[in-house]
């Protein structure tokens, strides 16, 4: 497939988002647009492509609002994953159908953007810088009122793994009080995140 150059990842990030403002709740299409803002920014700031970050952050919640069926449905007939974990918590599904929907319905072949919104919900073992980015910002856009913002800013101001050992620890806490299950990935990119930061901060 031939590889997109930026202004063509900026014509699919209009268009996408012209596509999911018909096809998502106004409150989903906010975060995604800001979502897809603060990945631009933190590309920026880490010397990725920006525009993988808008595209990754404009369709990373493409599938969101799909039923759980629809979510196992196409899970299962395209063969996209044998979790079975996910296919217990169908709503976890929702990146990897998304990505499945915009490389089949948008022609996007890019693999850093794939694996971003592959990767948005849980993360996964090797996650690149983009799939990095996004999860962050999926989670400190600031659309998502659970944040202060000077809480916000000053997460957003910590190197990139410490941001996202971070974001995920506030993730497992949120998650453990609305008593909504984990994914066992996470732990295991948590405890890997953990051992990492520590290493650093002897260095």
């Amino acid at each position: 497939m031939k590889k997109k150059n930026s202004t063509d990842l900026h014509d699919l990030y209009i268009k996408i988002k012209k596509d999911i403002k018909k096809e998502l709740s106004p409150r989903r299409y906010k975060h995604s647009v800001e979502t897809a803002k603060l990945a631009q920014a933190l590309c920026l700031k880490y010397t990725v492509a920006s525009e993988k970050g808008l595209v990754a952050g404009i369709a990373h919640d493409i599938a969101r609002e799909y039923s759980d069926d629809q979510l196992v449905s196409i899970v299962q007939e395209q063969n996209l994953c044998d979790s079975e974990w996910g296919l217990r918590h169908p709503k976890v599904l929702h990146g990897i159908v998304g990505a499945y929907i915009v490389e089949s319905r948008y022609g996007i072949g890019d693999p850093d953007i794939l694996d971003a919104i592959r990767q948005h919900v849980a993360g996964a073992e090797n996650m690149g810088m983009l799939a990095k980015i996004l999860f962050v910002a999926d989670f400190c856009e600031p659309s998502r009122k659970y944040l202060e913002e000077m809480h916000r800013r000053e997460l957003l101001q910590q190197p990139l793994d410490m941001m996202l050992f971070r974001v995920y620890g506030e993730i497992f806490a949120f998650l453990e009080i609305e008593k909504k299950p984990i994914a066992p990935i996470s732990y295991e990119i948590y405890d890997k995140l953990r051992r990492k930061v520590a290493m650093d901060e002897k260095e």
